[in-house]
């Protein structure tokens, strides 16, 4: 599964049909909400390996556990005899698509391992690069895409502006005072921020009442506690201003969007917050802004005139989803897509990798060819603790005690338990923003 949301969601419904004992979830900050609960705890090895009937996790556990990084390849066992569900396989960045592809092809008939992509936006490009790469049949596909011709639930309208102005969040006030759901998608964190301080500030309206912020730099503590108050507010008029990270990680829907111009598949996620549960509108729900590009940039300047091109083209007229799912073919091309991959090759040395692991033995984390495995991702972040002076909110004294503890002396219980409050108030910081 793309994110730790979508697995907390597909694990409760799985536990309900196949019963809590065959079913796990794993993902990297699962010690964190294990913390409180040392029976659960003092299993994580176990769920870390896979044990049980039924597992859902990130891609990346797949990956690094082929990559045969530390004591990941621990789980490999569990492979045997399995199927492998890959949800959402057009989010996976070039070298990610590769690295899966890669690994599915030298291990499924060694592991008897099965295969299911699934994608509600799957590309021409995408379905071509992996019938050709793991010699998938045109019977082995299943197309559903036809639905979406009975389908219109968003209109737009684009405006050469900026999606700060004062009249642009005026409208989104004058939405929400109607008693309206409105969602604001920026493409960065410092955007995300600007029009929260300009709601807030020059508008007076509450942050945690009104409208509340959700970026992908904020601790997994409050990352949680703004999930559930949007979910308790889905039913009332608010106003979320989040970064790209909604585009997958939340069920939500919207009545109404204002959005920062993205790359073209962004935006149909996007506009798939919008409307979520309806079939056709009439009106326009989506109102779409040109970006201020700068350095170090989500999107390049010509996935930017690409989109802006299309939406320009449809905007007012689109007659159904497929229509725009379409035009995905003339964004991301057979030949862009591969030459997409052949970039991220050679960013890594996959043959160093078969040469210096050969295929069995574990490569130390410590290995430069191994940390560019793990480095080259989009938004690769490290975790950060921030210094307590740098805090203003009520977190401040728990994040001064937490870093001010030992290690020392603690039972491996007690150390897994520290650990894991440790994580929960580490910030995701991009590795790029480190290093700068």
């Amino acid at each position: 599964m793309p994110t730790i949301t979508s697995i907390n969601k597909l694990f409760q419904n799985l536990k309900t049909l196949f019963g809590e004992n065959n079913v796990s979830k794993y993902f990297y900050f699962l010690d964190t909400e294990l913390k409180e609960n040392e029976e659960k705890l003092s299993h994580l090895y176990l769920i870390k390996n896979f044990t049980t009937p039924f597992v859902i996790t990130t891609v990346d556990q797949f990956l690094l556990s082929f990559l045969q990084v530390g004591k990941y390849y621990t789980k490999r066992v569990m492979f045997r005899n399995s199927g492998l569900l890959v949800d959402e396989v057009h989010l996976l960045n070039p070298l990610m698509l590769y690295l899966l592809v890669k690994f599915i092809k030298i291990f499924s008939k060694i592991y008897n391992l099965k295969v299911l992509f699934m994608s509600a936006t799957l590309s021409t490009s995408l379905v071509r690069f992996l019938k050709e790469e793991l010699g998938i049949t045109k019977n082995a596909f299943l197309d559903f895409l036809d639905g979406y011709k009975e389908k219109r639930r968003v209109l737009w309208r684009f405006f050469e502006k900026n999606i700060s102005e004062n009249d642009v969040i005026e409208e989104m006030i004058k939405i929400k005072n109607k008693g309206k759901r409105v969602l604001v998608i920026v493409n960065t964190v410092n955007e995300a921020i600007k029009v929260g301080k300009k709601l807030e500030s020059d508008y007076k309206l509450k942050y945690g009442k009104d409208f509340i912020i959700l970026h992908s730099r904020f601790m997994y503590l409050h990352r949680k506690e703004k999930e559930e108050w949007i979910e308790k507010l889905k039913n009332k008029p608010h106003i979320l201003i989040s970064t790209q990270v909604c585009e997958v990680s939340l069920d939500i829907s919207y009545e109404y969007l204002f959005t920062e111009l993205a790359s073209l598949p962004s935006l149909i996620q996007r506009f798939g917050r919008v409307n979520r549960y309806g079939e056709k509108t009439n009106e326009v729900n989506v109102f779409i802004f040109k970006p201020e590009i700068k350095k170090r940039y989500p999107y390049s300047k010509e996935e930017i005139e690409k989109a802006k091109k299309i939406i320009k083209e449809l905007e007012e007229t689109l007659k159904n989803e497929k229509e725009i799912l379409e035009k995905m073919d003339e964004v991301l091309t057979y030949e862009d897509l591969i030459k997409e991959i052949n970039t991220a090759k050679k960013e890594v040395d996959l043959q160093s990798w078969e040469k210096i692991t050969k295929f069995f033995f574990s490569l130390n984390l410590k290995e430069e060819k191994a940390t560019k495995f793990l480095e080259y991702r989009e938004g690769a972040t490290v975790l950060v603790i921030p210094h307590p002076d740098c805090i203003f909110d009520k977190i401040k004294e728990r994040v001064r005690e937490l870093i001010n503890k030992s290690f020392e002396g603690l039972s491996f219980e007690k150390a897994e338990k520290l650990f894991a409050e440790i994580k929960e108030i580490a910030i995701p910081v991009p590795i790029w923003l480190v290093r700068d």
